[in-house]
């Protein structure tokens, strides 16, 4: 019998993440200057006992915004990685059904620090496996069974300096392909540091928007190119006017909102 093992990595980019019966909190970890430490909070929502062994995973961004295993030929790293920097504990944990464990997340800061930021994946992979196999229909025919190792990964920055972090919004447009339309628009990345944009489409009038993404532009690339699916395309009459809202943070935590008319 032929055996696959898949390891299925979820990133988080929403508040408080989960898959399965693992949850993270918060969804990301940030060491600005002067900060050492950071609480995690993982919480057992299943039914059952699991083990959850703690790591790192190597993953870049690319430039159409799509997360990638580190490669050095294919998919170099271009953002620093910020494992080496930390330390945290536990490394592995046992949580039973309904049970939250904290896990101490510690920075130890090189004193000849370059200033910009650092960043790398910290991974929770489930040890134990969920079976299912596949029954050949024949006694010939070989039958495949799939282990998952289910886990969940989050990034962790470290930032150095008093760097800024900004955005710019150009080539906004709606484009219908295949019977569905796509949001694309282009991002410019300004700043030693990686940025988040909230992205919602209405109709002129109408407080019910038509689509909602987030998106994040990681220091891994200046310049990202998007072609984001609308939800709800059906709703989208090409003789009416689209507004465009995008809402993302500056490095101070001050919120800035871009407002713009689509055109179709």
């Amino acid at each position: 019998m032929t055996h696959l093992r898949l390891l299925l990595l979820f990133l988080a980019f929403l508040p408080g993440i989960s898959y399965a019966q693992l949850a993270v909190f918060p969804e990301k970890v940030v060491f600005e200057p002067g900060q050492r430490s950071v609480r995690l909070n993982l919480q057992n929502r299943g039914n059952e006992t699991y083990t959850y062994r703690i790591g790192w995973q190597d993953i870049v961004m690319d430039s159409l915004g799509l997360i990638k295993q580190v490669d050095d030929e294919k998919n170099p790293r271009k953002t620093p990685a910020a494992s080496k920097m930390i330390r945290y504990a536990p490394r592995q944990v046992i949580l039973e059904p309904g049970e939250t464990q904290a896990v101490r997340v510690m920075l130890r800061r090189p004193a000849d620090l370059k200033d910009g930021e650092y960043r790398s994946h910290m991974l929770f992979q489930r040890l134990q496996t969920v079976k299912g196999i596949n029954t050949p229909a024949t006694a010939t025919t070989p039958g495949i069974s799939m282990d998952l190792l289910i886990g969940t990964s989050i990034p962790v920055f470290v930032r150095q300096g008093d760097g800024e972090a900004d955005l710019e919004f150009n080539n906004l447009e709606l484009k219908k392909k295949e019977g569905k339309y796509f949001l694309n628009m282009q991002v410019e990345r300004k700043g030693l540091y990686s940025s988040r944009a909230v992205v919602n489409l209405y109709e002129d009038g109408n407080n019910v928007p038509v689509m909602m993404s987030v998106q994040v532009m990681y220091t891994d690339n200046d310049r990202y190119t998007y072609s984001i699916p609308v939800q709800n395309s059906a709703a989208i009459d090409r003789n009416k006017k689209y507004i465009l809202e995008i809402e993302y943070n500056l490095r101070n935590g001050e919120k800035q909102l871009v407002r713009k008319n689509i055109s179709i």
